[in-house]
């Protein structure tokens, strides 16, 4: 239960840190502006864009990475973590709309509904890969035990 807890753990926190970070330097390099020039009224398309990509790509190894941690049935602790991930991207999806202030630059109202199923697939599709790469170790260290019993004869 305890190493289920910690893949679950690892592949969110993985995912969701390496986004955050990926996000704020995408966003410090497209917005990177002399302070007199007026913030936009909405973000970016191609920053959208970007942070999009970010959370597609992390939560694909977010994913992977919470299939080779688990120590069994990998692709339904990458279902879970993807669950994790959709319910607080949902939560934060719901309350993002309600607590844009006129000091933010806005991103459209879709947009973290999209992120939202796009990474939660991707997040899927990473487990699908981590679990299926299982398989293939596991028979590889089978043949190499097989072949240790029979040096031991």
């Amino acid at each position: 239960m305890k190493q289920s807890i910690i893949a679950v753990a690892v592949g969110y926190g993985s995912a969701t840190l390496a986004n955050v970070l990926c996000s704020m330097f995408a966003t410090s390099m497209v917005m990177s502006q002399p302070s007199t020039t007026p913030l936009p009224s909405e973000l970016p398309t191609s920053l959208l864009v970007i942070r999009a990509l970010c959370t597609i790509v992390f939560a694909v190894v977010g994913g992977w990475l919470t299939a080779r941690l688990a120590p069994k049935a990998a692709m339904l602790h990458s279902v879970v973590t993807a669950a994790v991930f959709m319910m607080i991207s949902l939560v934060t999806a719901l309350f993002s709309a309600a607590s844009a202030s006129a000091e933010w630059v806005a991103q459209p109202s879709w947009y973290p509904f999209l992120t939202t199923l796009c990474g939660t697939a991707a997040m899927l599709f990473g487990g699908f890969l981590g679990d299926k790469t299982l398989p293939a170790q596991q028979g590889k260290d089978q043949e190499e035990g097989d072949a240790e019993i029979e040096q031991c004869r």
